[in-house]
C-alpha cells in the first residue's frame, strides 16, 4: 500500500483520511501537527447542531446563566474523556474498530462495531433530516414533502464519501470562519442591544429543563466515541491532543450554544426551520448565503458520520468501501424517513443519548485496558500491528461484560426519552455515570479474578506472550 508523503505542517487531516490507512498503524510520516488536528476537531464541534442545543434549551425556558453552567459541566466531562480517547488513538495509531479486536476479541469487536454503525447511521440520518428542515425554513414556498427532501439529502450526502470529497478539510479552511462570524456577530449584536435584565433574567417561558439535562445534551452532542479513529493521525503526545481538542471543545460547546440561545430570543419556535430563519437575520438577510453555508457545514459533518459507520462495516464484513456505503445508505434513507415523522427535538435528544451511551463506554474501556492496565497489573497488549480477524482466538469476557453493564447503567439513569423512549430515571449525567460504572466494574473484576485464575486468559491475552 502506498503511504502518503509528508505534507506541509498546516495541511488539514482530511488529506490523510482520504488515504484511509485502515489496515496499518499510522506511520510518523503521515502524522499531522496539532494545528491541523485542532482545525479538524474545531470543524466537528462548531456546527449548527451545537447552536441547536442553545436554541432548544432557551425555548424550553432555561436561563442563559443556567445554560452556561450546563455547558461548563458538560465540557469538563467531555474533555476528561476525549483527551484520553484522542491520546489512545495517537499512541496506538490504529483505527478504532480494529483496535477493539486486540482488546475485546472477535465477539466484543462485533458488538462495538454494531454500536458504531448505529451511532454513525443515526447521526447521518438526523443531519440529513436537519438539513432538509433548515432549508425548508429558508424556502417555505417550495411544495415538497420534508420526507422527500430529507431522503434526497441522505442520498447526495453519501456521494461525498464515495467520491472522496474532502469535506472536513474544505470546511475547516473555508466555511468555519463564516460559521464563526454568524455566532460571534449574533452574540455581539444581541449583547449590545438587549437589556441585561432580559439576557440574564428568568425567561418568561416555563422552564422544562435542568442544568444537568443541558450538560448531558452537551456531552451527547460533542462526543463521537470514535475519537481514536480521527486522532490516530495525531503526533504521539498528550499535549498535541489535549491542547487543540480542549480549545475546539471550549469554543464549539460554549460559544455556539450561547449563540443559539440568543438567536432563540427572536424565534417563534424551537424547530430547525425557525432556527434557519434566525440565521438569515444574522447574515444580513441573505437567504442564498445562509443556504450555502448550511449545506457546506452539513455535508462536511456527515462525512465524519459516514466515515465512522463505514469503518465499522469494514471491520465486520471486510467488504469494499462502496458496498458498505450502499448498504448503510439504504438503512439511512429508511431511518431518515421515520425521523421525518417525529419531533425534531425528540429525535435530537435520542440520537445524542445513544451517541453518549454506547460507543464511548467501549472507548472508555479501551483507554483503561491500553493505558491503565499496564501500570496497575503490568500487562501490556501487543499493538504494534493490526490484529487479523483469523488470528483472534481469545475473548475478553470481562471487558465485554463491563461494557454492556455500563451501557445499561447509562440507559437506566438517563433522562426519560433519551436512548430508549420513556425509559430512564433522570439521575445525574447518565452517560458519564455509565462510563464510570464500566471502568469500576472492569477493574474490580480483574482484581478479583487475578487472585483465582490466570488473569491473562480472562482478559483475552491467552494466545500472546508476556512482555
Amino acid at each position: 500500500m502506498q503511504i502518503p508523503t509528508q505534507r506541509d505542517q498546516d495541511e488539514n487531516i482530511s488529506e490523510a483520511l482520504s488515504y484511509d490507512l485502515a489496515y496499518d498503524v499510522v506511520p510518523d510520516s503521515a502524522r499531522r501537527s496539532p494545528f491541523s488536528m485542532g482545525l479538524l476537531w474545531l470543524a466537528t464541534q462548531t456546527t449548527f447542531s451545537s447552536m441547536f442545543v442553545g436554541f432548544a434549551v432557551q425555548q424550553a425556558g432555561q436561563s442563559l446563566a443556567d445554560m452556561f453552567w450546563g455547558c461548563g459541566i458538560g465540557v469538563i466531562c467531555l474533555c476528561a474523556y476525549e483527551f484520553l480517547a484522542g491520546y489512545l488513538g495517537a499512541v496506538t495509531g490504529q483505527m478504532q474498530p480494529f483496535l477493539t479486536r486486540a482488546v475485546f476479541g472477535k465477539a466484543g469487536s462485533i458488538i462495538v462495531s454494531i454500536f458504531l454503525i448505529i451511532m454513525g447511521s443515526g447521526w447521518y440520518s438526523f443531519q440529513s433530516l436537519y438539513t432538509g428542515q433548515m432549508l425548508q425554513g429558508l424556502f417555505p414556498h417550495v411544495a415538497v414533502s420534508i420526507t422527500v427532501i430529507a431522503v434526497f439529502f441522505a442520498l447526495i450526502m453519501a456521494t461525498n464519501n464515495i467520491i472522496g470529497f474532502k469535506g472536513i478539510g474544505n470546511f475547516g479552511r473555508f466555511a468555519a470562519p463564516f460559521i464563526f462570524f454568524v455566532a460571534v456577530y449574533a452574540l455581539w449584536q444581541t449583547f449590545s442591544s438587549t437589556p441585561s435584565a432580559v439576557l440574564w433574567g428568568t425567561p418568561k417561558i416555563h422552564n422544562t429543563t435542568t442544568i444537568i439535562a443541558t450538560a448531558s445534551l452537551i456531552v451527547g452532542t460533542g462526543v463521537y466515541g470514535a475519537e481514536p479513529d480521527i486522532w490516530r493521525f495525531s503526533r504521539r503526545s498528550f499535549k498535541a491532543v489535549a491542547l487543540p481538542m480542549g480549545l475546539a471543545n471550549t469554543l464549539g460547546l460554549f460559544l455556539f450554544p450561547a449563540a443559539g440561545w440568543v438567536m432563540a430570543l427572536t424565534s417563534q419556535g424551537a424547530n430547525p426551520a425557525q432556527q434557519s430563519m434566525v440565521i438569515v437575520h444574522y447574515l444580513f438577510g441573505s437567504v442564498p448565503i445562509a443556504a450555502g453555508l448550511i449545506l457546506l457545514s452539513q455535508f462536511a459533518l456527515n462525512d465524519v458520520n459516514m466515515y465512522e459507520a463505514t469503518n465499522a462495516m469494514t471491520n465486520i464484513f471486510n467488504m469494499k468501501r462502496y458496498y458498505s456505503i450502499a448498504i448503510l445508505l439504504t438503512g439511512c434513507c429508511l431511518l431518515t424517513s421515520w425521523m421525518a415523522t417525529a419531533t425534531s427535538q425528540t429525535v435530537f435528544f435520542i440520537i445524542a443519548g445513544i451517541s453518549a451511551t454506547t460507543v464511548p463506554t467501549a472507548t472508555t474501556l479501551l483507554i483503561v485496558d491500553v493505558l491503565l492496565l499496564p501500570k496497575l497489573f503490568g500487562i501490556k497488549r501487543d499493538l504494534s500491528s493490526v490484529v487479523q480477524w483469523r488470528d483472534m482466538k481469545s475473548t475478553n469476557w470481562l471487558g465485554i461484560t463491563a461494557m454492556l453493564v455500563g451501557v445499561i447503567v447509562a440507559i437506566v439513569l438517563s433522562i426519560p426519552g433519551n436512548v430508549i423512549p420513556n425509559v430512564g430515571l433522570s439521575i445525574g449525567i447518565a452517560p458519564v455515570e455509565g462510563w464510570l460504572a464500566a471502568t469500576v466494574l472492569y477493574l474490580a473484576m480483574i482484581a478479583v479474578v487475578r487472585r483465582k485464575s490466570d488473569l491473562r486468559w480472562t482478559i483475552g491475552l491467552a494466545m500472546e506472550a508476556a512482555e
